[in-house]
C-alpha cells in the first residue's frame, strides 16, 4: 500500500485517520465537499456520487487504497431528507466501487455503522445478523452493504466492510451528539443535557483513534473476513455515560433531562459484538474514561 483515497477526508473520522496515515510515510489524498487546507494530505473538491471524477483521482494518482468514509450520517438530516441519503449513502457507495473496480484498486475498506443491524434480539449483535433497517439512515447505509455485498461477489473484488459502534472524541464538534454537547455545557457550568427518551437507550461507543488504528491495520494487513464490528462490547445506558463524563471530569452539575424538539425513531437498545475483530488482530479497545479525560483535554484545546 503506497497510494490511499479517503472519501470524506474532511470529516470527525477522516482528520484523524489522515494524521494516522501520515505518520505511516503514505501518500494520501482525499475528496471532499468541503475543502480543508490544513488537512496534510492532497485535498481534492467532489462530491461522493460523482463517478467521474472518482474514476479520475484513482487512475491519476494510482491509487492501490481506497477507504470509504463519505455519507450522510446525522439520523435527523436523513428523516427529513430520505432521498439525499439514499442517494449519497447509497449511489455514493456504488460510485466509489465502480471507480475502483475500473481502475483495478487492490482494497477497498467501506465504513459503513452499527445501526445496519437495527433492533436484535441478540446482542451484543454478531457480523452474521440479518440486517435489520429501521428510519432512513438505517436504510441508506444498509444500501451501502449491499452494494459492498455485491460487487464482492460478482466482481470478486477486495471489500471490507466496517461497522463502528458510536464514534467518540475531542476533535467532534457536532452538538447533536452527546460528548460534544456535554463538553460545551460542562465549560458553560451547565449540566449535560439528555433527551428524556434517551434514559432508555442503550448504546456501545468508540474512541475515534481506535476505529482510525484499525482501518490502517485491515489496509495493511491481510483479512480473514470480509465485514468486521468495531466496538469494545460494553453497552452503557446514554443517562449513565453523562454520569459517568460527569464524574470522571469532576463535574458536580448534574445532567439535565430535556424533551427532543425533533421526533423522529431511534434503535432503543443497541450493541454490536467487536470480539471477530479484536482476536484475529489482537487489538486492545480504549476504555470509556481513558477516551473522556482524553477527549475532553483535545476539545479545549480546538476551542481555544
Amino acid at each position: 500500500m503506497k497510494n490511499v483515497l479517503i472519501t470524506g477526508h474532511n470529516g470527525f473520522l477522516g482528520k484523524v485517520l489522515i494524521k494516522k496515515l501520515k505518520n505511516k510515510k503514505l501518500n494520501v489524498f482525499g475528496i471532499s465537499r468541503g475543502i480543508n487546507p490544513s488537512l496534510e494530505c492532497v485535498n481534492y473538491f467532489g462530491d461522493v456520487t460523482d463517478l467521474n471524477r472518482l474514476h479520475n483521482i484513482m487512475s491519476s494518482k494510482s491509487i492501490d487504497t481506497v477507504i470509504h468514509l463519505a455519507g450522510k450520517a446525522i439520523v435527523s438530516e436523513c428523516e427529513e431528507s430520505p432521498f439525499d441519503a439514499f442517494k449519497v449513502n447509497g449511489l455514493g457507495t456504488a460510485a466509489v466501487l465502480e471507480a475502483s473496480r475500473i481502475t483495478h484498486v487492490k482494497k477497498i475498506i467501506s465504513v459503513e455503522t452499527d445501526k445496519v443491524y437495527g433492533k436484535q434480539k441478540i446482542m451484543p449483535t454478531p457480523e452474521t445478523s440479518k440486517l435489520n433497517p429501521g428510519g432512513p439512515y438505517e436504510f441508506s447505509k444498509v444500501l451501502s452493504a449491499e452494494i459492498s455485498d455485491f460487487y464482492r461477489k460478482y466482481y470478486k473484488m477486495n471489500i471490507i466492510s466496517v461497522r463502528p459502534a458510536n464514534l467518540i472524541g475531542g476533535g467532534d464538534h457536532n452538538t447533536t451528539r452527546i460528548m460534544p454537547n456535554a463538553f460545551r455545557h460542562i465549560l458553560q457550568g451547565k449540566g449535560i443535557p439528555i433527551y428524556e427518551e434517551a434514559k432508555k437507550m442503550t448504546r456501545d461507543f468508540i474512541y475515534v483513534s481506535d476505529v482510525a488504528e484499525a482501518l490502517y491495520i485491515l489496509s495493511k494487513r491481510n483479512n480473514k473476513h470480509y465485514r468486521y464490528n468495531l466496538s469494545p462490547n460494553k453497552k452503557i445506558n446514554i443517562y449513565e455515560f453523562g454520569k459517568l463524563i460527569n464524574k470522571t471530569l469532576k463535574c458536580k452539575v448534574p445532567p439535565q433531562i430535556i424533551k427532543k424538539n425533533i421526533k423522529f425513531k431511534e434503535i432503543p437498545e443497541q450493541s454490536i459484538d467487536g470480539s471477530l475483530f479484536e482476536k484475529e488482530y489482537n487489538f486492545k479497545y480504549t476504555d470509556l474514561k481513558t477516551i473522556i479525560k482524553k477527549s475532553f483535554l483535545e476539545y479545549k484545546k480546538n476551542i481555544v
